[in-house]
């Protein structure tokens, strides 16, 4: 009698009395015994006679387990036509069936299980997480298998099943696909998964199909639904995120969408057209064409950041005129003040770039003040002898004798330059030439301390006289 033939007799026969479900004196259960010497008869003969599919071997792996770590199709199979057998069952390690089967990247074994659970209305978890803790989709996407993600996919769908999901690196599976290149599954995944679920960092996954300069696929992403204006963890948007790319066309890709937020500032506090504006990635014409669309789309230009500045501040602090008039004929304050107490004329003068100063004022004549030039910007046009620009700016409400830091008045530049037209007309304005600054010097002692070796000197003496 061969040893198939002296089992079964032994099983079939009262009076020996077994129980298939004892372990021998090994410590070894018969079951197991037969699945690990490949006897596929005596094992499906012992599960037919009262054998236990969910055995377990002495490192706690099941038979369903031990046949899907061999990738044995036909007894992975085979088991599951118990209706008994428990696909919740995890090894030692932690790991499920449906882990297990995707791990080794086969496909007809994930098939088995899901078919499995739903021919007996089993709700298999396809979120239990591994020992490492990964996600079954996950894997999946790791693995780059269409197939797998694809039934767990519709799986989850069919179960309404949640598959919004971060992994451990805080990905979720869209940016993993996308990011691995796996374009398959990510072009699968967004017509099911929430393209607008934010990973650990606060992007979703437009953020990183710009970094990817990929303009076709954010025209698709924004006309399924991608929400433009969330912000990540930085507090910056999808726009915000674009300008910093550099990347002129994928900027006016996002001004085309009519509900796009302009006047949210960033994480340094910037609104997205002070950003262009500082922003060093954009040749001037680029610039210009941007703040533009911003602009028609309600971009508005009197915004100021944390320090006070607007964008004309900054269009002049950079000595970008066109740019400068561009916000000037769109409604920029002249009048506005920074944290430095310095306004738009001031940067204008500062840079000594007078023809847009003459612009600004000649396009703000109405709502001009004087005061709102500081002192320092009125004495380095008297020191740069611009004396025809210095006439405009002078108001009714100037004070032709204000002092500034030195205790000098703006009199006291013009002498000191030797400037003799620009003399003559702030003593014609009322200049107070007996003012004495913090050295103890007044007009005359000024004009001979620096014009007594030129021939200014005797003409201003004179002026100073009368």
């Amino acid at each position: 009698m061969n040893n198939d033939k002296y089992i079964k007799y032994i099983v079939e026969n009262n009076n020996f009395n077994i129980d298939i479900n004892k372990m021998d004196i090994n410590g070894e259960y018969p079951i197991i015994t037969a699945f690990n010497n490949n006897n596929i008869e005596i094992l499906k003969y012992l599960l037919e006679h009262g054998g236990d599919c969910n055995t377990k071997n002495n490192n706690g792996l099941s038979l369903l387990m031990l046949a899907i770590d061999k990738s044995n199709y036909n007894m992975v199979k085979y088991l599951l036509q118990n209706p008994n057998i428990n696909i919740y069952e995890n090894d030692i390690n932690g790991n499920s069936p449906l882990i297990k089967a995707i791990g080794q990247n086969n496909i007809d074994l994930v098939k088995l299980l899901i078919d499995y659970c739903i021919r007996n209305k089993i709700k298999i978890d396809i979120n239990g997480k591994d020992s490492n803790g990964n996600y079954p989709l996950i894997k999946a996407i790791n693995q780059n298998n269409f197939d797998i993600v694809f039934l767990l996919v519709n799986y989850g769908i069919k179960n309404n099943i949640d598959m919004n999901i971060i992994n451990i690196n805080g990905n979720t599976p869209l940016t993993l696909s996308y990011k691995q290149g796996h374009l398959k599954i990510f072009k699968y995944l967004i017509k099911f998964i929430n393209i607008n679920q934010k990973d650990t960092c606060g992007n979703t996954i437009i953020y990183y199909v710009i970094d990817n300069q990929d303009i076709e696929m954010v025209k698709n992403l924004i006309s399924i639904g991608a929400d433009i204006n969330l912000k990540n963890v930085f507090n910056n948007s999808v726009l915000d995120h674009a300008i910093s790319q550099g990347n002129i066309e994928m900027v006016k890709v996002l001004l085309e969408n009519d509900n796009i937020l302009l006047n949210e500032v960033n994480s340094q506090g910037e609104t997205p057209l002070i950003s262009i504006i500082k922003t060093i990635d954009y040749e001037m014409e680029e610039k210009e064409e941007i703040i533009n669309a911003l602009i028609k789309k309600g971009s508005k230009v009197n915004v100021i950041d944390k320090y006070g500045n607007s964008p004309l501040i900054y269009a002049l602090r950079n000595n970008y005129s066109s740019i400068s008039k561009q916000l000037i004929k769109a409604g920029a304050f002249i009048n506005i003040k920074n944290n430095e107490g310095l306004s738009p004329l001031d940067y204008s003068i500062k840079s000594k770039n007078y023809e847009i100063t003459s612009f600004i004022f000649d396009n703000s004549i109405d709502i001009y003040n004087s005061n709102n030039i500081c002192f320092e910007s009125f004495s380095q046009i008297i020191m740069d002898n611009k004396l025809n620009l210095f006439k405009k700016l002078v108001d009714d409400n100037f004070d032709i004798n204000r002092i500034g830091n030195d205790g000098n008045t703006l009199l006291h530049y013009a002498i000191s330059c030797g400037h003799l037209d620009m003399v003559k007309y702030l003593l014609r304005c009322g200049a107070d030439k007996s003012i004495i600054n913090y050295k103890g010097q007044n007009a005359a002692t000024i004009n001979m301390d620096c014009n007594r070796f030129n021939q200014t000197y005797r003409y201003i003496e004179r002026l100073l006289i009368n």
